[in-house]
């Protein structure tokens, strides 16, 4: 494993020096290009001056120096472009060394207290999995990569993804050009064309339409009978307009946002359009891949003379508009189907880069593997099952598996000993492998599941919550999440903890057993041994792990490592002493 990632971080290493070399390379030429037009231009000057032909050459020398600033241009271009790229390698290298934290988008905007899994297993915020994956630069990107950790996809999407992911992996070159394309791609927004999509035409209904029409007809006889009218034309013409104006107010909220939409409209074309013709150039083989690049591409194909016509009226020319109201409608549903395309085309884009993204990650991580996805269930079997977010080398990992009939699994352990840590592993595995994403582990096998957590709790003075009310309702949550199309996952961090040992076992067991019943499988962790007992009365349905610790010399050691059975100790008086406590 070890040899693996030296090899990517070797591979990681060329490529930067290669690109800082030729960023040196160009911003040295820039500077070249631009200390020789000063010298020829103070040169030129200062023999004009003297000569007293200063008014002769400064046209000849304006031209002159074109050239020289084109190439200048160019050579800062190029410049930005290769600083980019190593910027890319750059941050892997941080990946790679465990420096990545905080250096990234975080991705905060995703986060949402009331998800069922979102907070308990760190997908957003500093030091996240949004974090460590996202190298997606635009807008569109970064939504669908939070959407596919926030949603689990079905069996059928996560193997095409999984096939997508194992192409672009190797494809080096491709996902760092994808990653560097949009210094500004922030702006590419799937959420804004949909928006602008779901309005409301004006003249969207029947009786609207019947009305513009006739409305047509009364400006063609208003202009013609003002044209035949002799001296009194302008009456009628005064009263078109004044009905034309009156109109035109009627519909200026509308047009304004209509205008609004077209100008961001036009912005993710021209910020899309890098994106959209590099992928029209790949050569793909894979399904999923070859059908985000026929979407891409038909969106990049809007037809240019509608674009123009649409900008130049509605966006460019709004005292046209008016003189012309009657084109508003046609307008209005001619832009509606072009924002759809796009939208389909931004669609597919962002789910590229996505691709390219998670591919980026299966590089990084040679030793992960692709979980297998089983097409009937309830199924949970991982085998050598460690945290993404720690560092491999300090990463000890765990067999978690779920052997007919068992549905149960009770961890029991002393503190600090890493009964959470397991459980935001299996959840956060879970996630990825519902992405199509690698998964840490030696192997993996799982049915689709619909995954929840009670693991970090918080109570709330403003509403009024307890600790253990918010305890009990997050449960209440999860437990409501089963259906008949997926069976449930649940993750419970000490079971119902905040009130007496007499009622936590008491509910506890009910709770548990109803889960079991309903052929739901959970992991389970308690301090509570008297809740170990119930595993006696289920059948085989449910066992008792645990995790212990020693004391070595006044020092607490920890092992980390599953075990069968009941923890025999426990190591609360021992981790108080530890902080300087007298007890």
């Amino acid at each position: 494993m070890g040899a693996a990632v030296n090899t990517v971080r070797s591979e990681y290493t060329l490529w930067r020096d290669r690109h800082v070399n030729r960023a040196r390379r160009f911003r040295r030429a820039a500077t070249l290009l631009s200390r020789g037009k000063r010298l020829a231009t103070y040169s030129i000057i200062g023999y004009s001056v003297f000569d007293g032909t200063v008014g002769v050459v400064i046209l000849p020398l304006f031209i002159g120096l074109l050239p020289l600033t084109s190439a200048q241009s160019w050579c800062i271009r190029r410049w930005q472009q290769a600083s980019s790229r190593a910027t890319f390698y750059v941050s892997g290298l941080r990946r790679l060394d465990n420096q990545w934290q905080g250096r990234g988008e975080a991705g905060q905007r995703y986060h949402d207290p009331s998800h069922a899994y979102s907070s308990d297993l760190d997908l957003f915020g500093r030091g996240s999995l949004f974090e460590l994956l996202c190298t997606a630069k635009t807008r569109a990107g970064q939504d669908t990569l939070a959407s596919w950790l926030l949603n689990s996809a079905d069996r059928r999407t996560i193997i095409e993804r999984q096939r997508a992911i194992d192409e672009l992996r190797n494809r080096v070159e491709l996902r760092e050009t994808v990653a560097t394309l949009h210094d500004v791609g922030q702006r590419i927004s799937v959420k804004a064309l949909k928006t602008s999509s779901a309005d409301e035409c004006v003249f969207s209904t029947r009786r609207g339409q019947v009305w513009s029409t006739l409305w047509i007809v009364v400006v063609l006889a208003s202009l013609v009978g003002a044209g035949v009218s002799g001296g009194r034309w302008w009456v009628i013409l005064a009263v078109t307009l004044f009905v034309e104006a009156a109109l035109y107010h009627m519909v200026r909220p509308r047009l304004r946002s209509l205008c609004q939409s077209i100008s961001n409209f036009k912005h993710c074309l021209s910020v899309a359009a890098p994106l959209a013709n590099l992928i029209r150039r790949i050569d793909l083989s894979t399904p999923l891949l070859s059908r985000l690049c026929k979407q891409a591409s038909n969106g990049s194909r809007v037809d240019r003379l509608v674009r123009r016509t649409l900008y130049a009226i509605v966006l460019n020319e709004p005292v046209v508009l008016m003189v012309l109201l009657q084109l508003f409608p046609p307008l209005e549903r001619l832009h509606r189907r072009v924002i759809e395309k796009t939208r389909t085309a931004v669609e597919a884009m962002g789910q590229f880069e996505v691709l390219c993204v998670l591919a980026t990650y299966a590089f990084e991580r040679p030793q992960d593997v692709f979980a297998e996805i089983a097409d009937a269930g309830p199924e949970f079997r991982a085998e050598g099952l460690g945290h993404p977010l720690l560092v491999s080398e300090s990463c000890v990992r765990n067999d978690v598996c779920f052997d007919p009939p068992q549905r149960l699994v009770l961890i029991s352990g002393s503190n600090m000993s890493g009964k959470t840590t397991l459980m935001r592993s299996v959840g956060v595995n879970v996630v990825l492998a519902f992405a199509g994403a690698p998964v840490r582990a030696t192997r993996m096998t799982l049915s689709p599941f619909t995954l929840g957590t009670a693991i970090r709790f918080a109570d709330s003075l403003q509403e009024g919550t307890s600790h253990f009310a918010a305890v009990v309702q997050r449960m209440k949550q999860v437990i409501e999440m089963q259906d008949d199309t997926r069976p449930l996952l649940y993750l419970f961090d000490e079971i119902l903890q905040g009130t007496n040992s007499q009622d936590r076992r008491v509910g506890a067991a009910t709770v548990l057993r109803k889960l079991i019943d309903a052929e739901a499988l959970g992991i389970v962790s308690t301090h509570d041994l008297a809740l170990t007992e119930m595993v006696s009365d289920l059948g085989g349905r449910a066992v008792n792990m645990h995790f212990e610790d020693r004391v070595v010399d006044g020092q607490m050691i920890f092992d980390y490592q599953l075990r069968p059975g009941v923890v025999q100790k426990s190591n609360a008086l021992d981790v108080m002493r530890s902080f300087g406590l007298d007890v």
